[in-house]
């Protein structure tokens, strides 16, 4: 029970990436076979080759993408789960450009378990990827960890190679805004036509928190703002979620924010 239970378990954080591998390794009744979620891991670890080791890293991902649900687990968490699970296996796979076609979903595997350092070294390799691959990686560095160049026309190009639609347009460009970003004037046209206007009363208290520095505030406010599924959160919700976690010295923890919004939403 407890070993189907993990994956949901480190989505909503009541176990860590590193915790949630052990305990794979630790619970799996199967784990001499090879095709069983602790010899996946085994094989990601220690592979014979790197082709080994990126094959069970893409079986890691397949079995969340291809998982049912579990209790109340939506595949959504399941997919993320998988990533997380994969995090710790994927930070010691060597850079290289043999990893091209991963190299997006092992970003978002090192994001989802706060490796931005790691998860940024990876984007020399990202950047000469095939076009979709490329523009993933993009989007998860942008928000997530830096260390890539972010300016309208890196937007544009990012939507025209991942074929992202309107919401998810939206969604990047609040959290670009929401780090502060996207925040000048040859960003206007792209946010009046994707970025939703207007404010209530959730939106202005969640300002006024940051304004006044009350972090506890704001994180209790990020809570309720970010209530059901990823589909479901406005862009107007994360912009104002990144932008109060950044103006209350909450820098890291509102990119790793923006970077699971890209991944989930």
């Amino acid at each position: 029970v407890r070993l189907a239970m993990l994956r949901q378990a480190a989505v909503i954080g009541t176990v860590s990436a590193a915790e949630l591998v052990s305990s794979v390794a630790a619970l799996s009744t199967e784990d001499a076979e090879a095709d069983t979620r602790a010899g996946r891991l085994r094989t990601a670890f220690a592979g014979g080759s790197m082709n080994d080791r990126r094959a069970a890293l893409r079986g890691i991902w397949a079995s969340g993408a291809g998982a049912e649900a579990v209790g109340d687990s939506t595949v959504d968490e399941a997919r993320y789960g998988a990533l997380l699970e994969s995090a710790t296996a994927a930070a010691q796979l060597p850079i290289g450009a043999a990893s091209a076609a991963d190299s997006a979903n092992i970003i978002a595997a090192l994001l989802a378990a706060g490796d931005t350092a790691a998860a940024r070294r990876w984007w020399p390799v990202a950047d000469k990827a095939d076009p979709k691959v490329r523009a993933s990686a993009w989007a998860l560095l942008a928000t997530g960890a830096g260390g890539v160049p972010v300016s309208p026309g890196d937007f544009k190009d990012w939507r025209s190679a991942s074929g992202a639609d309107a919401r998810h347009a939206s969604m990047l460009l609040a959290a670009l805004a929401g780090i502060g970003a996207a925040n000048g004037s040859d960003w206007s046209g792209l946010r009046g036509d994707l970025l939703p206007k207007g404010a209530n009363s959730w939106t202005r208290a969640i300002d006024a928190a940051a304004t006044a520095g009350r972090l506890g505030e704001v994180t209790m406010l990020t809570a309720t703002g970010l209530q059901g599924p990823w589909t479901d959160v406005p862009s107007m919700h994360l912009y104002h979620i990144v932008a109060a976690l950044v103006q209350t010295g909450r820098g890291a923890e509102a990119r790793l924010i923006a970077a699971e919004a890209m991944t989930r939403a």
